[in-house]
């Protein structure tokens, strides 16, 4: 058998393997010390990069047990699920209602578990399980969306959201916390009251108008009837003819907000008198517009197909553009509602009698949200009350 030979630099064969000189191992050929002296580098350089790793990361077993320490997506799945739970025992409350509930634990899920796996040294909460949610995982959730830019109002919305969940688990943190009042929770900020004007009512009135059709009909009552009744943009969408009367000057709102909850049908609303002159010109333009044939909607809409209908939503919208284009005037259909509050609070009508317009069931709602005294109306108001009892005379110069 031919002994393994090895030609060394200077041409000369030997039988013995020098240092540094590997031999593949399938054959008789050998590596020169040159590849050997590279592979022993690269050994090298792998065992220093095992050996960062294991000094950044930890060990492969410390790795492992910090990922076992992790929060893992179950938790959050188990959260949500939690939350469906809770909706679906909820009674009495309108669906809408519900679905704005869904909406608002949707986003406090989303925050808890964005928290809960957040990286090492950022503020995390210690769980997400309902029921052992602790008055610092409040806290850190709530800094949170303080450092997100949430506004206070919809904050407080989120706080009532997760407080009633929270105590259906049977967790009351929250309810103790607001005793406590360690941590300052957010509190809704009242915006100020939005109301058209009389130059932006005059400029509306003025492109209802100049629009022709079914649709200039529409738009001219928009315009006319929810400034003088109050109605929400809704139930005028939605309102039935036989509801409409001429005779006392009342709606009867089909579809008022709350229905079958707190709410029946059949709750007056005014047609004051500077809307009734245009209520009667629409009903004469809805007759021409039916041309012979009944429906039972204040606004029936014809379709491409010569059916009849409902006014829908979309409709409204296109009418409410088409004036917003015409007159430059940019509003909410809403807004006249509020209009309606603020319209008569200052012209002095009371407040009580504006709530009942409304139809409030308590004067804080009217208030808060729709129509206030103005400063200088409430200082007129002292003025009278004392001008007949008190007479000032100026000293004698």
């Amino acid at each position: 058998m031919m002994a393994n030979r090895w030609e060394g630099p200077d041409g000369v064969i030997s039988s013995e393997i020098p240092r540094g000189s590997l031999i593949r191992p399938d054959t008789s050929e050998s590596y020169g010390i040159e590849e050997g002296t590279t592979r022993c580098r690269e050994e090298r350089t792998h065992a220093t990069s095992v050996a960062e790793v294991e000094t950044t990361h930890g060990t492969g077993a410390e790795v492992r047990r910090e990922r076992r320490g992790r929060p893992r997506r179950v938790e959050l799945e188990t959260l949500v699920e939690a939350t469906r739970h809770y909706l679906s025992e909820l009674r009495g409350y309108n669906p809408e209602t519900v679905k704005d509930m869904q909406r608002r634990l949707r986003n406090v899920c989303k925050d808890l578990w964005q928290l809960r796996k957040g990286p090492a040294g950022s503020p995390r909460v210690s769980t997400t399980d309902p029921k052992q949610l602790s008055a610092e995982d409040i806290g850190i959730l709530v800094e949170h969306w303080r450092k997100e830019g949430l506004s206070p109002s919809y904050q407080a919305k989120l706080i009532d959201a997760l407080d009633g969940f929270l105590l259906w688990a049977g967790n009351p943190v929250l309810t103790t916390m607001r005793k406590m009042k360690h941590i300052r929770l957010p509190k809704a900020i009242y915006k100020d009251i939005v109301v058209l004007t009389q130059a932006d009512r005059e400029r509306l009135r003025a492109a209802a108008n100049s629009m022709d059709g079914w649709e200039g009909s529409i738009a001219r009552l928009l315009i006319a009837l929810l400034p003088c009744s109050g109605l929400r943009p809704t139930e005028f969408r939605t309102q039935r003819l036989d509801g409409v009367d001429t005779r006392r000057w009342q709606l009867f709102v089909t579809n008022p907000k709350g229905k079958g909850v707190y709410s029946t049908s059949g709750v007056a609303a005014p047609i004051t008198p500077p809307a009734r002159q245009a209520v009667l010109d629409f009903l004469a333009e809805r007759e021409t517009y039916l041309d012979g044939e009944r429906h039972e909607a204040l606004l029936p809409w014809r379709a491409p197909d010569g059916s009849l209908g409902t006014l829908g939503q979309h409709g409204l919208t296109r009418i409410k553009r088409r004036l917003e284009a015409s007159s430059g005037v940019k509003f909410k259909t809403k807004d006249f509602r509020a209009t309606f509050g603020q319209d008569y609070i200052d012209r002095g009508v009371d407040v009580q009698a504006v709530s009942k317009g409304l139809r409030h069931g308590t004067t804080k709602t009217t208030e808060t949200y729709y129509a206030r005294i103005r400063s200088e109306n409430a200082f007129r108001a002292f003025e009278d009350a004392d001008e007949r009892l008190v007479r000032v005379v100026k000293p004698s110069s």
